[in-house]
């Protein structure tokens, strides 16, 4: 019976009462604050990245199914699940579109401010996975060239783009999309070991080869820049530098966060729409695992505009389509926000960033993709 299912679950994850409407048993918990005792009679467990997922908090527990409502899966031993049976399910691509908007947010903003034109600029795309190549669309529908960096995508996804009309081209070499791009967007996953680990990709190498006056946008994981490098990088150069994840979250370095143009606390991802869709990946798949019926309504979400709506003949109006984006992602709000965290001790800097995280508005996607 459903009713017996006792689930454990970050707080942090979107309408859970949908999963106590079908009878499941749902036990809220702070994240960071989850450990092997709280799952002594937990028959599945839904985390989002502060919940390190291992053999040490799952053994001896009778969790048959874990589920992570993230795009990655940094903070999970999948290894140690496959080994002991334990099915695992996690949502690569729900936030995509939330941290696309984001990136091309910020992008947008910075030409206004610059009073550049964005239309044949040139974005360099690291990882070109769901979000990477949303990314690409959208900066793509705006006239821009599109370059990317991933050594295991070898040519854009034929379902996302017309390879024939598409100013798209893969580099070979991370520094060589670097030197040719005035925008430079990071969307890889963290990983520590093999070939292409990113830890610390963006390192002091790399920084040299930005071109004067570009910009970077760091959405994917802390780790993936080396931060010393990069305040130092930054203290003797023009790059602008927007940053919404942080090496040490939620403990994040003042030095660095007050030298950045925008930081945020690790929300990029965190529209409304992107949390639901993410949550309920999860909710589909444990209930099918549990022989479970579930049921749900679609989210509620404002009124989407394609970017064409933003064009007149050739000519984009830069100015509405920030306007449009900030007044549904209020962005610029969050900056503030954030900026006001830097004041705090250690120990309060980190409480205040993760209550910026769990207290986040509901804000929805303003934009579509027309391919």
């Amino acid at each position: 019976m459903s009713s017996k299912i006792q689930v454990v679950a970050d707080e942090n994850i979107t309408v859970l009462e949908e999963l106590e409407t079908q009878g499941v048993k749902v036990h809220r918990m702070a994240g960071r604050s989850i450990a092997r005792k709280h799952l002594e009679h937990a028959d599945a467990l839904m985390v989002r990245s502060v919940t390190k997922v291992d053999a040490a908090l799952l053994e001896g527990t009778p969790v048959k199914w874990v589920g992570s409502a993230t795009a990655g899966v940094n903070h999970v031993d999948t290894r140690s699940l496959l080994d002991n049976g334990i099915s695992f399910c996690y949502a690569p691509g729900s936030n995509a579109m939330s941290v696309a908007e984001y990136v091309l947010f910020f992008a947008t903003h910075w030409c206004l401010r610059n009073s550049l034109t964005i239309s044949g600029m040139t974005i360099g795309i690291v990882g070109f996975g769901n979000i990477g190549t949303r990314v690409a669309a959208l900066f793509h529908q705006l006239g821009c060239t599109v370059l990317y960096y991933d050594p295991f995508v070898h040519e854009p996804p034929k379902n996302m783009f017309a390879a024939e009309s598409l100013n798209i081209s893969r580099c070979k070499d991370l520094r060589d999309l670097i030197g040719r791009s005035d925008i430079v967007s990071l969307h890889v996953p963290l990983s520590q070991t093999g070939e292409h680990a990113t830890a610390n990709m963006v390192d002091a190498e790399e920084l040299r080869c930005f071109k004067k006056d570009a910009l970077l946008i760091h959405t994917c994981r802390g780790g993936v820049v080396r931060e010393t490098a990069l305040l130092d990088y930054m203290q003797k150069s023009q790059l602008t530098v927007v940053a919404d994840v942080w090496e040490h979250e939620p403990i994040v370095r003042t030095d660095l966060a007050g030298e950045v143009w925008y930081g945020t606390p690790h929300i990029a991802g965190y529209s409304y729409d992107g949390k639901v869709a993410g949550a309920r990946v999860l909710f589909r798949t444990m209930c099918e695992f549990f022989n479970i019926p579930y049921e749900s309504d679609m989210p509620e979400h404002q009124h989407r505009r394609s970017l064409n709506s933003f064009l007149s003949g050739q000519q984009l109006d830069l100015e509405e389509l920030v306007h449009h984006i900030d007044h549904s992602r209020q962005l610029l709000s969050d900056a503030a926000s954030f900026k006001q965290l830097l004041d705090l001790a250690d120990n309060e800097r980190g409480k205040a960033f993760d209550s910026m995280r769990k207290s986040y508005p509901k804000r929805f996607e303003s934009l579509t993709i027309e391919l």
